[in-house]
């Protein structure tokens, strides 16, 4: 009989490996003869009594290390969960913080961007307004255009120069009323765009995150402007209309008129009947090229932040004026226009000289200003680009665009 007699916890290793070697020599077949049957039983009796001594060793410590973990799972595990879950709780809250103020960024560059366009709401719905008017009288204006040539068909000396009259105060109107109308349109249409581009520059970081989450950029601006693009396409198609019809007209007067001083017997009674029909509509034209000479010479309003002029509409004004050069040009049929074409004499070259070269000059001078100031790029590429074209109009107003939004720099 056989087995390792256990002495202390200190020896628990060697006894272990004792037993193990015991139980092994028992095991293999043909190596223990001698060994019966009872021995062996003896000896795995000895070595279960021995594993009992040896648990009965490590008792108070099993116990004790017990006691520590149940300690531990009773009180500080619970702390330690919680930590875990309120650090991962945070990395959450944290992710979710960081959507929230992108998208909270973005929401805020789509209200600027809707804020601009609201400020421009009253000047649209105004031209909106305008346009329809506008365009509601295009028949009774067409109707009084072929009115007075059917009656300068039929009219005396006497009366003629009232029709011309006439025809030069619908002339005028049809020709300011149009090109103010395009201009306030293509003004705030190139705002508008201006507003649209400024947004999607500032937006464009955060594309992948609009399109990771399905938002969408908008366009408030399009409809808009292609609302006052269709103003632009009709006022310049008016425009044209009409310019060509009192073109004929006026033609058609001249002729009427030609004739009839042609048949008139007598010099004298010619002279005195051509001055006296004419005096009531040579003081109404020579009232009317008074006040427009004084208002191209008045400077135009001026921006408060850079000091610079707005320019479009004293373009107009000196366009108009070079307008009346080709009709003052012949008065010797229309004498009651003498007077007032005088007064318009000495400005016909001021004008010229200012839409040829002043005007050019001070949108490069200024634009230059501008750039220094800090004002976009892109609206001054785009006046610089037009006036490479010759398509003064269009600087000029590209130019007023750039000078307004010089005003929130």
């Amino acid at each position: 009989m056989m087995w390792p007699e256990f002495t202390s916890a200190a020896n628990s290793v060697t006894w272990t490996e004792q037993a193990q070697r015991i139980s092994a020599f028992y095991q293999e077949p043909g190596s223990t003869p001698d060994v019966t049957m009872k021995s062996y039983e003896l000896s795995m009796e000895r070595i279960r009594h021995g594993a009992w001594e040896m648990r009965d060793a490590y008792r108070g410590e099993t116990q004790e290390l017990a006691k520590r973990n149940g300690s531990i799972r009773n009180t500080q595990l619970p702390a330690i969960l919680k930590q875990r879950a309120l650090e991962d709780g945070r990395e959450v809250q944290a992710w979710a913080a960081a959507k929230r103020e992108e998208i909270s960024e973005i929401q805020g560059l789509i209200d600027a961007y809707r804020t601009k366009l609201l400020e421009m709401t009253p000047e649209y719905e105004a031209l909106v307004t305008q346009f329809v008017e506008y365009r509601g009288n295009e028949e009774a204006v067409l109707e009084q255009l072929q009115s007075l040539a059917q009656n300068a068909s039929t009219a005396s000396l006497e009366t003629l120069p009232h029709l011309q009259l006439s025809l030069v105060q619908v002339s005028r109107t049809e020709s300011l009323l149009p090109q103010q109308m395009a201009l306030g349109a293509r003004a705030l249409s190139l705002k508008m765009a201006h507003a649209h581009d400024t947004f999607m520059t500032e937006v464009n970081p955060y594309v992948a995150f609009m399109t990771a989450h399905g938002m969408v950029r908008p366009n408030m601006a399009d409809t808009s402007v292609q609302v006052l693009e269709s103003i632009i396409a009709y006022a310049d198609a008016r425009y044209a209309r009409t310019s060509e019809i009192v073109s004929k007209v006026m033609a058609g007067i001249r002729r009427r008129q030609e004739a009839l001083v042609a048949q008139s017997a007598e010099d004298e009674a010619r002279e005195v009947l051509t001055e006296s029909s004419t005096l009531e509509a040579s003081q109404k034209f020579l009232t009317e090229m008074n006040a427009r000479v004084t208002q191209v010479g008045r400077l135009p309003p001026r921006s408060t932040r850079l000091g610079l002029y707005y320019l479009a509409g004293k373009l107009l004004e000196h366009e108009g004026i070079l307008q009346l050069q080709g009709t003052c040009a012949n008065t010797v049929s229309t004498p009651w226009m003498g007077t007032g074409c005088n007064v318009l004499a000495p400005q016909y070259a001021k004008s010229r000289t200012y839409v040829m070269s002043t005007i050019p000059t001070i949108l490069r001078m200024n634009v230059g200003k501008m750039r220094t100031a800090g004002v976009n790029e892109a609206l001054l590429q785009e006046v610089e680009g037009h006036l490479t074209a010759n398509r003064l109009r269009a600087a000029t107003i590209a130019y007023d665009v750039a000078v307004r939004a010089s005003e929130v720099l």
